[in-house]
């Protein structure tokens, strides 16, 4: 569904000694598959994955959806979703009016743009909220908000940008099941940004392992774990993983 083609981002063409933010990149995504792109911070996710849904201009390289070149088309003409971080809501409107905005500036969804909204709030487990403005939320229900606002649009793609680098532990871990689940259900293909080793091998079919804008590794799980190709894997994915497996072994016994 989606190939990356020699992706590469320099922020000052005018001095050549500037490193790329991100550094000849190239990967696929297929159709309904959960790709994780993990790394630790300043690696280069976040600007490569605002180059796939076009809030940055790549300086090499292109990105072709369903064999079509999209690499210079706009935001809106992707069929891509794009969940924020911070949630981007807006504080003066209501989830309904959030999740219904988007469809109703679109001639095409402006009809049933209500219904929509309200399918999707139904989704995310927010119907007792439709008319509740975002500041009396928690932060999990205001993510679940921006999830419903992606998905009222039926994306192809997903791309999430650490949704849960602010929540608490359940919270994540109650979301994590509800993006898989959203997954299942609507058959999306989703591109999830995060630097949480145990998160991206949670959630994911495949995983791109980042370092210092290049790519690093990308495999399954399994993959990954049995077979680091260098020692930066082995210690900052291989190494990070075992070490929270310890640390929890030491509270709990497993039983065989």
């Amino acid at each position: 569904m989606l190939e990356i083609k020699n992706l590469s981002k320099v922020f000052d063409l005018d001095n050549p000694d500037k490193k790329p933010a991100v550094d000849n990149v190239s990967f696929t995504v297929n159709k309904g598959e959960f790709l994780s792109i993990l790394g630790p911070s300043g690696c280069g996710k976040t600007t490569l994955i605002r180059m796939i849904i076009g809030l940055e201009k790549p300086t090499t390289g292109s990105i072709l959806k369903n064999g079509l070149d999209i690499t210079n088309m706009p935001p809106s003409e992707r069929g891509m979703g794009f969940v924020f971080q911070n949630y981007a809501l807006f504080e003066n409107m209501t989830v309904l009016q959030n999740v219904e905005y988007a469809l109703k500036i679109k001639k095409e969804t402006k009809k049933n743009s209500r219904d929509t909204a309200l399918s999707m709030i139904k989704e995310v487990g927010l119907l007792n909220y439709v008319d509740v403005k975002p500041y009396r939320l928690s932060g999990g229900q205001q993510q679940r908000v921006a999830i419903a606002r992606t998905l009222a649009l039926k994306p192809d793609i997903i791309l999430f940008d650490e949704p849960m680098s602010a929540l608490d532990a359940s919270t994540r871990l109650s979301l994590r099941k509800e993006i898989k689940q959203i997954q299942s259900t609507f058959n999306t293909s989703i591109i999830y940004i995060t630097h949480d080793q145990e998160e991206a091998f949670s959630m994911s079919d495949k995983i791109l392992v980042m370092d210092e804008s290049v790519s690093v590794q990308i495999g399954s799980p399994e993959e990954i774990i049995l077979k680091p190709v260098n020692q930066y894997i082995q210690d900052f994915v291989v190494d990070n993983l075992k070490y929270k497996i310890e640390s929890l072994s030491k509270f709990y016994r497993f039983e065989k």
